[in-house]
């Protein structure tokens, strides 16, 4: 109902109908992720990215919020935050069409139309723009430019520059600082950044490409293994009410 009523721009109406929705059945998410849909559909931007970060709270492991958040956040200009949100997006959701926009981004293939939209509560937070003026400038996409994976794809070159140069700051509250950025950390730390390579390139829709990393099989494996435990550890905490009982659950 929300949808169709989205559909026929009747926002309002629609809106309504998800709030009813989520009253009756709060952590059924894809009602919270229509909301901001609808949101971002009557250009009130910085209520859907609010309403999307919601979405992640109630479900770290939804690839549609990353994803759309992650398309906002670059049509802002700011490549740091889209490609980790894409590619959080992408290791969640096993989806070639996923890898595919990674890669298009990545490549700075997408015209992008600025809105002003707030990321943050405050302009200081998130602050990537060295790292976005690197992205920007493609500096990584020169031939010479090498990284620690043999595959020389855009995402690739532009996700090893990201990640060789994040750095945590516990005091930027930053909704990407606290929720992306420990994850990427920890990928470097761990030594995760070629096996997460392979992973992404499995997804590939074309047969040679995903065909080459078959042999890296085992190495996938413990990726995703290590992705899903680093993921929950990070993320997968959240307050609910079940049975009257209210408590903090993985």
């Amino acid at each position: 109902l929300g949808s169709s009523l989205d559909h026929n721009k009747k926002t309002e109406e629609s809106l309504a109908a998800y709030d009813m929705g989520i009253s009756k059945y709060p952590y059924f998410t894809s009602y919270q992720l229509n909301k901001a849909v609808t949101y971002k559909n009557a250009k009130e931007y910085d209520k859907s990215i609010e309403q999307y970060k919601t979405t992640l709270a109630s479900n770290p492991y939804y690839s549609n919020a990353h994803y759309h958040l992650g398309v906002l956040a670059f049509n802002e200009e700011k490549y740091t935050q889209g490609l980790l949100a894409i590619t959080m997006s992408a290791l969640i959701s096993g989806n070639s069409s996923v890898l595919y926009y990674l890669d298009n981004f990545a490549a700075m293939n997408i015209t992008v139309e600025p809105k002003n939209i707030a990321l943050n509560s405050s302009k200081n937070m998130d602050d990537f723009e060295e790292l976005d003026l690197i992205l920007k400038n493609k500096i990584a996409l020169n031939k010479k430019y090498k990284t620690s994976s043999s595959f020389t794809y855009p995402f690739v070159k532009q996700l090893y520059t990201i990640i060789e140069n994040l750095e945590y700051n516990k005091d930027d509250k930053g909704y990407w600082m606290q929720n992306y950025v420990p994850y990427f950390i920890a990928l470097k730390n761990d030594n995760q950044f070629e096996n997460m390579i392979y992973y992404l390139v499995s997804m590939s829709a074309d047969e040679k490409i995903s065909d080459q990393v078959k042999k890296k099989m085992p190495e996938m494996k413990a990726f995703y293994q290590w992705h899903n435990n680093k993921w929950n550890e990070l993320q997968c905490r959240t307050e609910m009410t079940i049975n009257g009982k209210k408590d903090t659950y993985n």
